[in-house]
């Protein structure tokens, strides 16, 4: 019993230490605001024309992209093997739909316009784990 007594204010003793300690500050620098500084305040900035997409064995860089209506997107197949570009894995306006790139052989591309706002996925058939989407504003 005296054991147990011991070790139960032992703990609160310690408790007691760590409650009283003085506590360090911690301060985060401030940036300033969202929308503020170099090019934040650019709606073609923060939503360009155009993106591209590189195409390697073990995924698409990046695997998401955000672009203005209107914009485009280019797929590059930096890999070595053959890739494709196809559509549509989420829900997106039917109308313009990344149907397919087709084969994209190590070095080529393919464009595709994006008209409609909305969310676009697509997959390369050829490796169904392969899988990105393009975000249009």
């Amino acid at each position: 019993m005296n054991k147990k007594l011991l070790v139960i204010v032992l703990f609160l003793s310690v408790l007691m230490m760590f409650g009283c300690s003085q506590q360090k500050e911690i301060s985060f620098k401030n940036y300033g605001q969202l929308g503020q500084g170099a090019g934040t305040n650019n709606v073609a900035e923060q939503n360009p024309k155009e993106a591209i997409v590189n195409i390697y064995d073990n995924g698409f860089r990046p695997e998401e992209v955000t672009i203005a209506v209107g914009g485009t997107v280019k797929w590059i197949n930096k890999g070595q093997k053959d890739h494709s570009v196809s559509g549509p894995l989420f829900p997106m306006p039917s109308s313009n739909s990344p149907k397919t790139s087709g084969r994209l052989q190590p070095g080529e591309s393919w464009t595709k316009k994006f008209d409609e706002a909305g969310y676009y996925g697509y997959t390369d058939i050829y490796d169904d784990n392969l899988k990105g989407k393009v975000i249009v504003k």
